[in-house]
């Protein structure tokens, strides 16, 4: 059921572009992400270990998060997103239940999309998981350090409001960025009442 919920910020990446309006977590878990294809597990290649979907993502996944990592960070794009695909391709192939076949469909279109520019990469970040409820301070700074790091490396930071308890705090702590960041951004869920 969460696995749609990673393709949200992208998401609504897309739709402020366009001037449409956000997805809530809500919405977004309505979405049909199906493939039209089925699972169908491929053979292995010769000379390769038979292993099951799971086995091959234990295998795989240090790969697939140093790819992951290297292209959050901006570094060495083309080869970075080149692994994640590999990884997602190879995923895909091996799934033999439909979820876990559709789950790697999704992520190998959104590799694609960042591959041939059809899609840009952003950050999205809750202030509650960077100490906004134990110290405001640390989570303003924090959130001061992860705009300037985005900016250099060409992205936006957006702030995700959360839970009505948090938003004037995470909307203050994103006023004061704006003196300093014209790269922030604030997501503002839908569904709250002041929204």
């Amino acid at each position: 059921r969460d696995i749609a919920l990673v393709l949200l910020p992208l998401l609504n990446d897309l739709r402020a572009v366009r001037g449409s309006a956000l997805l809530s977590e809500g919405t977004l878990l309505l979405l049909n992400l199906k493939s039209d294809k089925q699972a169908h597990p491929e053979a292995p290649v010769p000379g390769e270990p038979i292993l099951n979907v799971e086995q091959w993502a234990r295998r795989r996944r240090t790969q697939f998060q140093a790819g992951l990592i290297g292209w959050i960070r901006g570094e060495r794009l083309e080869q970075n997103l080149a692994t994640l695909a590999s990884v997602a391709e190879k995923l895909e192939r091996s799934a033999t239940r439909q979820p876990v076949f559709q789950l790697w469909w999704v992520v190998g279109a959104v590799i694609e999309a960042l591959r041939d520019g059809g899609l840009e990469g952003g950050v999205s970040v809750k202030p509650t998981h960077v100490g906004l409820l134990i110290d405001p301070e640390l989570c303003r700074s924090t959130l001061d350090r992860l705009a300037g790091e985005a900016a250099r490396h060409g992205r936006f930071l957006r702030i995700d409001m959360e839970d009505h308890t948090t938003t004037d705090k995470a909307l203050a702590i994103h006023r004061d960025l704006r003196k300093r960041h014209d790269n922030v951004g604030v997501v503002l869920q839908a569904y709250l009442k002041r929204t």
